[in-house]
């Protein structure tokens, strides 16, 4: 190759770089998130720091009563069970 074709092959490779370049910061200019998902983000992690803060008592199984229900008292012992496994609450 004579050096006019190298200067050339080297100037077109620098324009199509220079090209890709301009496209990727376009698109990294354009990329945002959506202000509703945002918004939703945002909404959560302050509930999540919210139960940070919260106290971790132990709450204990339903007993007792004149109209015993077992289908809710399952469905009360899953759900501390699971916010036991989450930390959020005291085991029993």
């Amino acid at each position: 190759m004579t050096p006019e074709e190298l200067k050339k092959e080297l100037d077109d490779l620098k324009r199509e770089f220079d090209n890709l370049k301009r496209e990727f910061d376009s698109l990294k200019n354009s990329f945002s998130i959506p202000s509703e998902i945002d918004r939703a983000f945002r909404f959560r992690f302050k509930i999540v720091d919210k139960l940070a803060e919260a106290p971790q008592s132990a709450i204990t199984a339903p007993t007792g009563g004149v109209t015993q229900d077992a289908n809710a008292r399952t469905a009360i012992n899953s759900i501390i069970t699971a916010l036991e496994n989450l930390g959020l609450l005291v085991e029993n």
